[in-house]
């Protein structure tokens, strides 16, 4: 009876040593690790957010990402479902049917099929749904009572797939709007140029033209043109200006219609210091004509730092008749692109805070007063006093979305304080150059996730010399040039910039609205451009390389 009491109390032991054991290799079996990555490519309906498998455990049966806009998502909502994984690394995913102007909360997930692990959680914001993007052409086919203008549909709208109506708008005054009278080309999904023919003109009558294209955020506008119906007097259409010394421009026009005897006795261009420049002024003569086509004049012994207004002119037997006014700084290189589509402001500060760019919104100057420019010519330039003094230039977005070059050249000493900037501070969009950090130099703003980025540099421009900055912000990068060489670039936070806002574009200041704060800048500011475009390495040198 004893041994076999002993063999049973032996067995007994042993089996509860085995399950001693199996309870702690369960207990300590590997567990998956893993990391939330970053948030990229956001669109107002996607994104795509990356992950790693640091340690796959004891094996992955399902793991991706889930989000929701709550905070700590789980597997309970939504998530993707990228199979099991026997490795670890980085792995991608697209989260998709987003809504619009959203907080969105992301983590990555993995389950070894009895337990589910997760990363860190991050959050974005998805882009708002924004309306189409259109370019207005060029008018042709002019008879007495129609035309033909063509119009380019380049973007269908931020989250938007179809455009329901588009065409062109005209109108007797500046700004047509699709409540005037306009052609109706219906829905589209396709981008591209477009035509319209405008019909049920008056002859001998001035039209304002502009694109238009509508989708479920709203209506957008391309740039206005203006054209004139032939009548008897000739018709001049597409005046453009080039840059050909500091002295010297060139104006390049078309002469579309002779009128009604097909004779144009004169025509040319004239010139002035004010703004209805006419043949009485300085004027060249080209001579008679009976060919419609291109003609060009070259303006000469032009004072550099002084501005101009031109215009084209074609005299017959019934009148004369003009083409429409450039205004323009003679030596300025700004010139080059007087006429680009993408120019949203132009301030020379030639006397005035007026913008020659194609918006025309002027600057409101508080407190700055002119000085001489870059090149000792007086009244050209502005300095600011670093306290109170600012320009103010209106809240309008300037068409600027996720991209904008700026250009500004500058003279000064301090530290700190903003030169050019247009950044909605409640809602943390948009974008500024400003000198910060004893005299660093910046372009800086945020990505739609919510995170700053910067090109800056440590080198000091504040020596009291004349510098050009430009600064670029574009769908990849934030990049800055002083003097046109490379000094700052950041990739790493800038992939799809938030720009866009309804603050006040402040020069010498931030015109950050109620908040309060402004960082006033000490010093002078002249020539400062903005595009809606990147600017080319060729186009970054003309506007550093050239002292008017």
């Amino acid at each position: 009876m004893y041994p076999y009491g002993r063999s049973l109390t032996r067995a007994i032991g042993f089996l509860l040593i085995c399950f001693l054991i199996n309870q702690c290799e369960d207990e300590f079996q590997r567990l998956v690790l893993l990391s939330t990555d970053r948030v990229t490519d956001i669109t107002a309906v996607s994104a795509r957010v990356s992950g790693t498998v640091l340690d796959k455990g004891e094996g992955i049966k399902q793991y991706g990402h889930c989000w929701s806009t709550e905070d700590k998502p789980s597997i309970n909502g939504f998530k993707t479902d990228l199979g099991s994984r026997k490795d670890t690394g980085v792995f991608i995913s697209t989260l998709e049917n987003l809504d619009p102007n959203e907080k969105y909360y992301v983590r990555a997930y993995a389950s070894d099929g009895a337990r589910v692990f997760y990363g860190a959680t991050k959050s974005f914001y998805t882009q708002d749904f924004t309306t189409p993007v259109v370019q207005t052409g060029a008018v042709d086919q002019l008879t007495l009572t129609s035309a033909s203008v063509s119009g380019n549909l380049l973007d269908l709208g931020n989250g938007i797939d179809i455009v329901s109506q588009h065409g062109h708008c005209w109108s007797l005054t500046p700004s047509p709007t699709t409540a005037d009278y306009k052609t109706e080309l219906g829905s589209t999904t396709s981008l591209g140029e477009y035509i319209s023919l405008l019909s049920g003109l008056e002859d001998s009558t001035n039209y304002y033209v502009r694109a238009y294209a509508t989708n479920e955020k709203g209506t957008a506008y391309g740039s206005v043109i203006s054209f004139m119906t032939p009548g008897y007097l000739p018709l001049i259409l597409g005046d453009t200006l080039e840059i050909l010394s500091a002295t010297s421009v060139r104006i390049i026009s078309n002469l579309a219609y002779l009128g009604p005897e097909n004779l144009v006795t004169s025509h040319g261009h004239c010139w002035a210091n004010h703004d209805q420049p006419g043949i009485n002024d300085n004027s060249t003569d080209l001579g008679s004509t009976t060919s419609t086509g291109s003609f060009f004049s070259t303006l000469s012994d032009l004072t550099p730092g002084l501005i101009y207004y031109a215009t084209s002119y074609a005299t017959n037997s019934y009148g004369t008749a003009y083409g429409i006014v450039i205004p323009f700084v003679a030596g300025d290189p700004a010139l080059n692109f007087i006429d680009d589509p993408n120019l949203v402001a132009y301030f020379p500060f030639i006397g005035t805070a007026e913008d020659y760019g194609p918006l025309g919104i002027d600057g409101i100057i508080n407190g700055a007063v002119f000085t001489s420019d870059r090149n000792g010519i007086s009244n050209s330039a502005l300095s600011f006093d670093g306290v109170n003094d600012n320009i103010t230039c209106g809240s309008g977005d300037r068409n600027i979305t996720n991209t904008v070059s700026i250009s500004v050249w500058v003279k000064t000493t301090t530290n700190d304080g903003h030169i050019v900037c247009k950044y909605d501070g409640k809602n943390d969009r948009g974008w500024f150059i400003s000198f910060n950090n004893g005299g660093n130099l910046g372009l800086y703003g945020r990505n739609t996730g919510g995170e700053f980025a910067r090109a800056e540099t440590s080198l000091k421009f504040n020596d009291n010399q004349w510098h050009n900055l430009i600064g670029i912000i574009d769908s990849n990068s934030f990049k800055l040039w002083v003097d046109g060489d490379l000094v700052g670039e950041d990739g790493l936070y800038a992939s799809n910039p938030d720009l866009t806002n309804n603050d006040q574009l402040g020069i010498g200041h931030w015109a950050l609205g109620d908040l309060g704060e402004h960082k006033y800048y000490n010093g002078i500011i002249d020539d400062v451009l903005i595009f809606n475009r990147a600017l080319t390495p060729e186009e970054i040198t003309i506007l550093a390389g050239v002292k008017r």
